[in-house]
């Protein structure tokens, strides 16, 4: 019983120093890059700067992929942070 209780806080630190220093990371970044991910949503912006209603230019095929969940994801980021990295360095420690 002992060891498995001396396992399982094991576990925990494994897991968590990792966990938390990403965190630490993602909200201290300051400017990320943006340009790398630029070409991937060109299909969905307008020239306006809003977002295309046709559904063909949301399921573009990308290296012959259709690629709806991080449009979607890219999408739902600009609207709700103005494009900020930090919040998708956030959700993506959230998702893992």
């Amino acid at each position: 019983m002992n060891f498995k209780i001396n396992f399982t806080v094991l576990h925990i630190l494994v897991v968590s120093i990792p966990a938390s220093l990403i965190f630490y990371y993602a909200l201290n970044s300051g400017m990320l890059a943006d340009n790398d991910y630029w070409g991937f949503i060109r299909h969905i912006l307008t020239k306006e700067g809003g977002f295309s209603l046709n559904f063909g230019d949301w399921f573009y095929r990308e290296n012959e992929h259709f690629l709806i969940f991080p449009k979607i994801i890219y999408g739902l980021n600009i609207l709700i942070t103005s494009g900020n990295n930090v919040a998708l360095s956030l959700f993506a420690w959230f998702m893992a």
